[in-house]
């Protein structure tokens, strides 16, 4: 529905360009601006859409800009600067890069509605040796002590998943000072 509304947004502007382009030539640029990144928008949003809804084509990426995708459809949608660092060029089997990429996408899914954060911070290192995968934000944090954190079933999930590929994951979090996921697997 919204990459639908994207589109008619990007329709109804062209249209104007159309219009204004010869009256105005500096606001049918503007314009034109607006409609590729609405374009650009509604094109990640897709992809993202495809990866979940079949995972089969997860394999057809490698992990880095798999990460890379997600991280670009958070900034772009939620308007948060996300900074995606990345070394190594291991690539994995398709069931490790579907646990990393749900991984990344809850720990994403949870900065945005829990952390109120305005920064996060990517880091992939995919060697033979070993993979690590540290998402931070500059969020409002949490106890890790409490209970009802302990017992949270997204949290729980990517720790069931991350043991599946026989990866750590390490939760650091407090309040005030943001949250870093980081997942380390040794290959």
């Amino acid at each position: 529905m919204i990459q639908q509304l994207r589109l008619f947004a990007s329709n109804l502007l062209s249209e104007s360009v159309l219009k204004s382009w010869e009256k105005n030539p500096k606001k049918a640029l503007k314009n034109i601006k607006r409609i590729r990144e609405l374009n650009n928008t509604a094109l990640l949003e897709m992809r993202t859409l495809l990866y979940e809804l079949r995972p089969e084509k997860l394999s057809q990426e490698n992990l880095k800009d798999l990460i890379y995708r997600l991280g670009q459809i958070i900034s772009v949608k939620n308007n948060i600067k996300v900074d995606i660092k990345s070394s190594g060029n291991n690539d994995y089997t398709d069931n490790i890069k579907l646990q990393l990429y749900r991984i990344a996408q809850e720990t994403m899914n949870n900065i945005l509605k829990h952390s109120k954060a305005t920064y996060v911070k990517i880091l992939i290192e995919s060697y033979p040796q070993y993979l690590k995968l540290v998402i931070s934000d500059n969020g409002i944090g949490f106890n890790i002590d409490n209970k009802s954190f302990k017992k949270n079933f997204g949290l729980e999930i990517m720790k069931e998943r991350a043991r599946s590929i026989k990866a750590s994951l390490k939760i650091i979090s407090s309040p005030g000072n943001g949250t870093i996921i980081s997942l380390s697997r040794k290959n």
